[in-house]
């Protein structure tokens, strides 16, 4: 997502291993079709760093971002869904999104509701009651 005309994706960390099974969705997209995302992507660097041990994961780091980078882990994923994650890394801006804090208010009434189950005699005697019928 861009603010004012500049895209605040700055850096992507893909983290993965060369030869681990959690590993192969992340590895196809490196081979096929990370060059593609970068072309049509050039204002990120896209980094790699090959770890022997542990499950993918990607690291993000946003032009404004108050707080530390994204991580986002690709455990198992596709390359169609490694590709979708970047892309929505892409059209976020590295904000965490504000709490709204709504004071909570007491309803009142003056009847109280009907506690219980609805069954048709009820609403028999309810229409009845209120001269429905």
């Amino acid at each position: 997502m861009s603010i004012n005309g500049v895209r605040q994706l700055q850096r992507v960390v893909i983290h993965y291993s060369p030869w681990g099974g959690s590993s192969a969705g992340t590895r196809k997209f490196v081979e096929s079709g990370l060059a593609k995302w970068v072309a049509t992507n050039p204002n990120v660097d896209v980094v790699l760093q090959e770890r022997p041990k542990g499950h993918p994961f990607l690291v993000c780091e946003h032009l404004k971002a108050k707080q530390k980078p994204w991580t986002l882990p690709l455990r198992n994923e596709s390359a169609e869904t490694v590709e979708e994650r970047l892309n929505f890394v892409r059209n976020t801006t590295g904000a965490t999104t504000k709490r709204s804090f709504t004071k909570k208010r007491i309803v009142r009434q003056e009847h109280p509701t009907l506690q219980g189950g609805w069954t048709p005699e009820l609403g028999d005697a309810l229409r009845k009651a209120s001269g429905l019928e």
